[in-house]
């Protein structure tokens, strides 16, 4: 159990760790990070509770799960750090982006690794992980570009951000739930490389 659990846990707090350092210039205080990390932790709950309404399938996979789910991590930010003294400057919409995601995704996995064992845990590791970490960095940088551009523009830069974030999020599911194995190798060899070259490029 204990090594399902650290295998769970081990590939978010890397990742939140890669992330943090890559904040070079104005590191954001750990324990705002540590705050968003939690609630990105507890908004699986309703995001749960709202995706149990809908039967599982293609529809619920790659429309229902990525609405909810990155709009649920997105608002944690943006209402509970967007407009604080320390979001100030546009890395910290990344860095707050990844904390939101990776809490949520550490509960995640929790859950699935449990329950589904070792193999499970190795799959969410390489794709599911850096996959929430990605779709979430989408919206992020949104956040941290629109903070410092004028009021009328924020609105515009925000939405398509998120819309990029759940587009994402969407074909990433979608490849799982309809081609499966072949999905998954467009993910791990496709996908994510050109996500994660446009992450670091953001950064």
């Amino acid at each position: 159990m204990l090594d399902l659990l650290f295998l769970a846990i081990a590939p978010t707090l890397f990742l939140l760790l890669y992330i943090y350092r890559k904040d070079r210039y104005e590191p954001e205080p750990l324990h705002l990070i540590a705050w968003v990390f939690f609630l990105g932790a507890l908004s699986v709950i309703p995001a749960g509770l709202i995706e149990l309404i809908f039967p599982e399938g293609v529809v619920s996979s790659a429309v229902v799960a990525p609405v909810v789910e990155e709009t649920m991590k997105f608002l944690i930010v943006f209402l509970a750090i967007y407009r604080h003294p320390e979001f100030d400057e546009p890395m910290d919409g990344i860095v707050y982006a990844t904390a939101a995601s990776l809490g949520f995704a550490t509960v995640e996995n929790i859950l699935y690794v449990i329950e589904g064992g070792l193999a499970v845990g190795i799959v969410r590791a390489i794709a599911s992980v850096p996959g929430h970490v990605v779709f979430s960095c989408i919206w992020g940088f949104a956040l941290g570009t629109a903070k410092f551009r004028p009021e009328r523009e924020q609105a515009g830069i925000i939405l398509t951000g998120l819309l990029g974030g759940i587009a994402l999020h969407a074909v990433f599911n979608f490849s799982l739930e309809v081609y499966e194995v072949a999905g998954f190798l467009l993910i791990l060899f496709v996908i994510l490389p050109l996500a994660w070259w446009t992450t670091s490029r953001n950064i």
